[in-house]
């Protein structure tokens, strides 16, 4: 089956996964493991996974076999870093499965010396953590593996289940030999996930506790703490990513509340136009943040995605009121037209959002059912804005609602990101370039809105439509997108780098031109380009980013 002479990925994956069926009755010697570790050099992602999960559940019989399994998932690692989650769940598994066995390699897996101290590890290095991981899993099952650790295995254990919860398990000898019980500094025993939470829960009762001394300060650094914690525990990266973007929603709408409050008359004189704009891209990232809020996280309470509606209702209400600040006659004005129109739009949507969700529709916004906001005048329409922008949302952020939350992400593996410098791609001018993508797909409910994003370096965006054959099911909440991109652009003289990420597209509650409409008001009246007032990254189109963009550098190269 493994040697299967077929260019069908398909046909390929099928007989694996057909073997992974009865891998618990297969019992793997050094003989039969020479075909199938072959396999982990083949040039496809989901054949070298099925592979891993072939391993995960098959039985070893000797020594000498697991140490060709560790050398090959160590080739395999060293050859295609991308397999790094892959590969380290790999070792989890035969590490828990093969506890006796890895035993007796331990002195070697760690290069330990009976009689000389050698040198310590990078903690950092993915063999060197595929290794401990390995170890620690085959420690859950046989304890007498820590007389063999050297001192600074120790220290690097409380690091790695610290980083990676759902691989490194909570090994309570190593606890107990580390001493983590609680201490006066405010350190704890127990599962990171159980801190994780009290983490959370103490954050939220710094922000429900805001006072409006010092209130951004503290807001920016819970921000960043909650990232920080994010990027350790992977179990709980959802919630703790929803009540960040939540507070920079927060964070960004008091910062245009002031700007608001200080009532600046738009003139020629610069400092103005830079409150102005930077108001401008607050009020964008905001909406980009709401549409993500609402669209990426499963499991949202009625009330919490409510508040989330309310938020661009807010935000819609303050871009009206930046436009009739501008010193500019908005009554005859077409673009502030456009923005009523959309408003008007976006007050039906919410509004029967609210009718099917149960909700009690907020005061302010049932006053414009009842008035007709295009053709109010400009102090009317004021007046009716202000109860909205006074009343901030009510924050949902109760605790035993945001741990059952799950997150739509991607992760993209192929292409990987260079330094820039060496791991360039040629083409030539004017001619199509065909570019691999590979990505792993996680929670995403909707598959068929989700599209590969191109974006140049004169911020001309391509969105690439994948097909359904090019989308794969691996378990319940993970998908497989093997897409190829044929990308082409004609004045193109230098090394340039293009972002390539995974977006899911989505329909908006309204046309979304206010901020293209404030941008073209505020260059008209100030004699200031819109390139210049634009942000640098695009904030949101009709499409949501789930994955981090890759740059890849493109080298033009001449036409002989």
């Amino acid at each position: 089956m493994f040697q299967l002479v077929s260019h069908s990925v398909c046909l390929r994956l099928h007989s694996i996964s057909c073997l992974c069926r009865v891998s618990s009755n297969i019992t793997l010697r050094a003989d039969h493991l020479e075909p199938v570790l072959n396999v982990l050099k083949d040039k496809s992602s989901d054949i070298r996974e099925a592979v891993h999960g072939l391993l995960c559940s098959c039985q070893l019989t000797s020594t000498s076999g697991l140490r060709s399994t560790v050398d090959a998932l160590l080739g395999n690692l060293s050859k295609y870093p991308q397999d790094k989650m892959s590969v380290w769940k790999c070792f989890k598994m035969i590490g828990s499965n093969h506890a006796h066995l890895t035993a007796a390699l331990v002195p070697e897996l760690l290069s330990t010396h009976p009689f000389f101290m050698t040198s310590e590890p990078d903690v950092d290095d993915p063999a060197y953590i595929s290794v401990l991981v390995l170890i620690f899993n085959a420690t859950q099952k046989c304890s007498s593996l820590l007389a063999l650790f050297p001192s600074h295995v120790f220290r690097h254990y409380t690091y790695l289940n610290d980083a990676l919860p759902d691989i490194v398990p909570q090994l309570s000898a190593m606890s107990s030999t580390l001493n983590r019980s609680c201490d006066p500094a405010g350190r704890c025993q127990g599962n990171s996930s159980n801190v994780t939470e009290r983490f959370l829960s103490n954050t939220l009762d710094r922000i429900y506790d805001l006072g409006s001394c010092d209130a951004h300060q503290t807001i920016e650094m819970c921000i960043s703490d909650l990232n920080q914690t994010a990027s350790l525990d992977h179990m709980l990266r959802a919630p703790l990513h929803y009540v960040a973007m939540v507070c920079k929603c927060y964070l960004l709408l008091n910062k245009v509340k002031q700007a608001l409050s200080q009532d600046i008359m738009l003139t020629t004189i610069s400092p103005q136009r830079s409150v102005m704009a930077t108001a401008i891209h607050n009020l964008e990232e905001v909406m980009s943040l709401s549409y993500q809020l609402q669209h990426c996280y499963y499991g949202q309470q009625a009330e919490m995605l409510c508040s989330v509606v309310q938020l661009r209702v807010i935000t819609q209400a303050m871009q009206l009121l930046l436009a009739m600040q501008l010193n500019i006659d908005v009554t005859n004005s077409n673009q502030f037209m456009w923005m009523k129109e959309s408003m008007a739009q976006r007050i039906s949507t919410v509004s029967r959002f609210y009718s099917t969700s149960g909700c009690a529709c907020p005061t302010a916004l049932k006053a414009f059912t009842d008035n007709d906001i295009i053709l109010m005048s400009p102090d009317a329409l004021s007046n009716l804005l202000q109860p909205i922008i006074n009343d901030d949302p009510p924050l949902c952020l109760q605790l035993s609602q945001l741990l059952p939350l799950v997150q739509a992400r991607a992760e993209i593996t192929e292409p990987t990101e260079g330094d820039g410098s060496n791991d360039c791609t040629n083409f030539v001018a004017s001619l199509a370039l065909l570019l691999h993508v590979r990505a792993r797909l996680y929670n995403v409910a909707q598959l068929s809105r989700i599209a590969v994003r191109v974006v140049f370096p004169d911020h001309r965006q391509l969105f690439y439509k994948p097909k359904p054959s090019e989308v794969r099911s691996i378990s319940a909440t993970t998908d497989s997108l093997q897409a190829s991109l044929v990308i082409s652009h004609s004045a193109w003289t230098e090394p340039c780098q293009v972002e390539i990420s995974i977006v899911q597209q989505l329909m908006m509650d309204s046309d979304e031109r206010e901020a293209d409409c404030l941008s073209r008001i505020l260059s008209v009246n100030t004699a200031t380009s819109p390139a210049t007032i634009a942000a640098k990254d695009i904030l949101y189109s009709e499409a949501i980013p789930l994955s981090k963009p890759v740059k890849l550098t493109i080298l033009p190269k001449s036409d002989k």
